[in-house]
């Protein structure tokens, strides 16, 4: 039997090569694959010849290529399945340990992919599961009961919401509703710490690190170990973080604000065109209350670094054009009205509420950081920058002075930010 007739293959239009004939390959010609010659080795009067197919024990074979490709088809859809979540535990059983951590239906394992690659977590529309956990009696007990849970958040959002307003009145109230056991851990944690907050420590208590306080960092580590990132959670740790930096609790201050800082960018709170891992805002009361945690974040940021300008800062500077906090009136409503926004550019002299005071101040705060660590321009350069934010400084200190009577105490943290 000749070499021709070894590669040669039936077709309804007559007997084609399963290749191209070597004379064709080398040149790179279009080759009909005709037998005994194809049309163009046959026009050029020259001999045509096929190669013949190596034989199928050899490792360049067909079938050994085609079961290396099948092989590696079935490997890319394991990873692709993983990827997805949707791999069942036999599959999972042969994938590698580290793959495991995506997120599995019904899983609490947190997806390692959104901080391996966060393009592959986007495109696969890949969501944070919401982990389960029990929830000790003692921290039930530390709440108290319906009227008490009531009276906790009634009593923050009298005193202290007055001036950091960073929750939602009405979605919390919805969200207490609920018998206290079946509430989320991070809505427990969070009123956890409105009653550390609200509880006042007396000059007989020397020691600011009480019980309460022990309960509730040891609270705040459980739910965060879970692998829980949300709102609520962070809410929680500015809160934790203003007791600490009252009472001067340092140095767990400065970390605390260090670490609600990356948890925020965790969540991705500092550029909302990334993916989040909180669940996305329904409406604009939710992306307002996202915006007021992230503000609140960096004004203590900057805060913590008012007495020692040298400290690295958690978080980067905010753009010129990011939006500042709407009224605060407003936002309590949870109806949004038609008004022009105000951005960190606007001018000072343009009314505004208390907790966006607070933002334009820490802003302002910022600059002078800035300004104090930076030694590269010349004397007279640092010497003009330093008048025009003298400059910004005292104008808004002017503008809050006639403010101060119809908010004097929610306007007060903002004007000692600016004097000192």
């Amino acid at each position: 039997m000749s070499s021709n007739d070894s590669i040669a293959s039936n077709s309804e239009h007559g007997r084609k090569a399963l290749h191209a004939c070597s004379t064709c390959r080398k040149q790179k010609k279009g080759c009909d694959k005709a037998l005994p010659s194809c049309s163009v080795c046959l026009r050029l009067h020259r001999a045509c010849v096929y190669d013949p197919i190596p034989t199928s024990s050899g490792p360049d074979s067909l079938e050994s290529l085609a079961r290396r490709v099948t092989e590696l088809e079935n490997e890319l859809r394991e990873h692709r399945e993983v990827c997805e979540g949707r791999v069942d535990s036999d599959s999972a059983s042969r994938i590698p340990d580290h793959t495991n951590e995506a997120a599995f239906p019904g899983s609490t394992a947190f997806p390692s992919v959104f901080f391996l690659d966060v393009n592959v977590f986007k495109r696969r529309r890949l969501k944070a599961p919401r982990p389960q956990m029990t929830i000790q009696d003692n921290i039930f007990r530390e709440i108290g009961n319906d009227m008490d849970i009531r009276a906790t958040v009634g009593g923050y959002f009298f005193s202290t919401a007055t001036w950091m307003s960073i929750v939602s009145k009405k979605r919390l109230h919805q969200e207490i509703t609920t018998f206290p056991i079946e509430m989320a851990p991070d809505v427990v944690l969070l009123i956890l710490c409105m009653k550390l907050f609200n509880d006042k420590v007396g000059p007989e208590i020397q020691d600011p690190r009480t019980r309460l306080y022990a309960v509730v960092k040891n609270f705040f580590l459980t739910v965060e170990s879970t692998g829980l990132a949300s709102i609520r959670l962070l809410q929680a740790g500015i809160l934790l973080c203003l007791y600490e930096t009252g009472h001067a609790i340092y140095p767990q201050a400065y970390i605390s604000i260090g670490h609600i800082g990356r948890l925020g960018q965790a969540i991705g709170l500092h550029d909302t065109d990334l993916p989040q891992l909180a669940l996305e805002p329904g409406n604009w009361d939710e992306m307002e209350e996202r915006r007021r945690v992230w503000w609140a974040v960096y004004n203590l940021d900057r805060h913590m670094n008012i007495g020692n300008p040298s400290r690295s800062l958690a978080l980067a500077e905010t753009g010129r054009k990011e939006y500042l906090p709407v009224d605060d009136d407003v936002w309590e409503q949870g109806e949004p009205i038609i008004s022009e926004p105000l951005l960190v550019s606007s001018s000072t002299n343009i009314a505004a509420a208390p907790f966006t005071r607070f933002c334009q101040a820490s802003h302002l705060l910022s600059l002078v950081l800035t300004h104090i660590n930076d030694d590269i321009f010349e004397s007279f350069a640092r010497l003009e920058e330093a008048q025009q934010l003298n400059g910004a400084i005292l104008a808004l200190c002017s503008f809050m002075q006639s403010e101060i009577s119809s908010a004097a105490t929610r306007i007060s943290v903002p004007m000692a930010i600016c004097y000192r």
